[in-house]
């Protein structure tokens, strides 16, 4: 639970827990499903799905094909980083309005720079990267449009109860997961996350 434990190193082999902090499976979640309600209740790739089930409207910048491909799937509207010019495009489906709410997942310059052109006047960016390096921000416009920045490592039970009830609807979110590997292969599956573009949610199988 994000709100209840800061750890120096992971993972940990013990962690106490609260009755508060466990969530039963009363809905029934096959179990490939139900483990995905950690990765929910934080990730941006499920924000999407979980904003548009909620009425709002979404755009994805994406370059990785994969994703991309998987986006358009899911019927999430895309905008292609490689073949658009992306504030242009921004611009245009908005109407020059920008965006009340922009989710980062990029650690690029290129990516933070977006994040500030597409958002609306007073509006928040959600960061979910993790930089290695301190990334530059033109600060500028966030004092001159009064944008917000909120991060996203810490949450609550609450983002756990939402992310069961949305799973539980069977809106698809198992198609986030690129691979299943067995215990032993623990080592593989990290690796595979880190080499393979397009690897998305890797799950292990304890037997």
């Amino acid at each position: 639970m994000g709100d209840r434990f800061d750890r120096t190193s992971f993972p940990a082999g013990f962690d106490p827990v609260t009755a508060h902090d466990v969530h039963s499976n009363l809905v029934g979640l096959p179990l490939a499903r139900a483990a995905l309600v950690e990765p929910r209740a934080v990730a941006a790739k499920h924000v999407a799905l979980a904003a548009r089930q909620r009425g709002a409207r979404v755009t994805i910048t994406e370059i990785n094909r994969k994703r991309f491909r998987l986006a358009r799937e899911l019927g999430l509207d895309t905008l292609d980083l490689a073949e658009v010019e992306v504030c242009a495009e921004l611009e245009s489906v908005t109407e020059k309005k920008g965006y009340d709410a922009v989710f980062v997942d990029s650690v690029t310059r290129a990516g933070v720079d977006l994040t500030a052109a597409a958002e609306a006047v007073r509006g928040r960016t959600c960061e979910f990267a993790i930089h290695a390096s301190e990334p530059r921000i033109y600060l500028f416009v966030f004092f001159w449009r009064q944008l917000g920045i909120v991060g996203a490592r810490v949450y609550g039970r609450e983002d756990f109860d939402g992310a069961v009830e949305w799973l539980a609807s069977g809106i698809g979110a198992e198609r986030l997961i690129t691979s299943v590997r067995p215990l032993p292969e623990f080592a593989d599956a990290f690796h595979e996350l880190s080499e393979i573009p397009g690897s998305m949610k890797t799950l292990i199988r304890q037997n």
